[in-house]
């Protein structure tokens, strides 16, 4: 996934790269800040994504 040239001046997407590599990038995924791309290496185990995700949630979302 990449994000667009235009998109990469704005705010909200400078901030969220920052915020991610505060936290750190999964090892199920690499980045390459300097170009705005990322890709999925594979898909993550449950264990390995955050207990505050819930699926249920998200499923019940888009149902609607």
């Amino acid at each position: 996934m990449s994000v667009r040239a235009g998109a990469r001046k704005q705010e909200r997407i400078r901030a969220a790269l920052d915020l991610a590599k505060e936290v750190g990038f999964p090892d199920w995924v690499t980045v390459d800040e300097a170009d705005f791309k990322g890709t999925f290496k594979a898909v993550p185990e449950r264990a390995a994504l955050s207990p505050d995700l819930n699926e249920n949630l998200v499923v019940e979302f888009y149902s609607k």
